[in-house]
């Protein structure tokens, strides 16, 4: 059984060990752009990993991964010392995670902290709107009042994807 004094002074050093960074979350490497808004499908998105806060990897070090599957070296760029760009096709509708790794190091601070050698930006991918077309709205008129509800319909265009966020503005005009 663990006295009340035991866990006050466990609560203690852990409180001291994370002032001190001892529980750092912070990782070694970040992509940018870090989030993405959907992607069309058919287009190329560009990424670049850069390492911060360590001398343990170098750009040489760095690979890239799409899902599961390495990405090939013809695609990435070495900008410098420590970052790497990669171009990749957006193919297919299902969103994919895009992860920038480090080869596994020799130091046993790369061992006990691997985690913080991977970063990844999850990529949204699908087919924008077209500009809709056969626009029709209809509004409810009570003797000289028209009402501020409206109905709209119009016919899609192009290969649209329902998960794309789309947003309409619709200007009226009442003659």
């Amino acid at each position: 059984m663990v006295s009340a004094g035991e866990l006050l002074l466990l609560a203690g050093l852990v409180l001291a060990v994370a002032a001190t960074g001892g529980f750092s979350q912070t990782n070694h490497l970040v992509t940018a752009p870090q989030t993405t808004q959907f992607l069309e499908i058919g287009s190329n998105f560009k990424a670049t990993c850069m390492i911060i806060n360590t001398t343990e990897v170098t750009a040489d070090d760095l690979y890239w991964k799409l899902s599961a599957t390495t990405v090939s070296k013809e695609l990435y760029t070495k900008l410098n010392e420590s970052a790497i760009s990669v171009t990749i096709p957006v193919t297919g509708v299902q969103s994919e995670w895009l992860f920038c790794m480090a080869k596994k190091g020799n130091s046993p601070y790369f061992f006990l902290h691997a985690g913080k050698f991977v970063y990844g930006v999850l990529l949204k991918k699908g087919y924008p709107p077209g500009k809709p077309e056969n626009v029709s709205c209809v509004a409810v008129q009570e003797k000289t009042t028209i009402s501020t509800t409206f109905r709209c319909k119009w016919a899609t265009v192009g290969r649209q994807t329902s998960d794309v966020p789309t947003k309409y503005t619709l200007n009226v005009v009442v003659i």
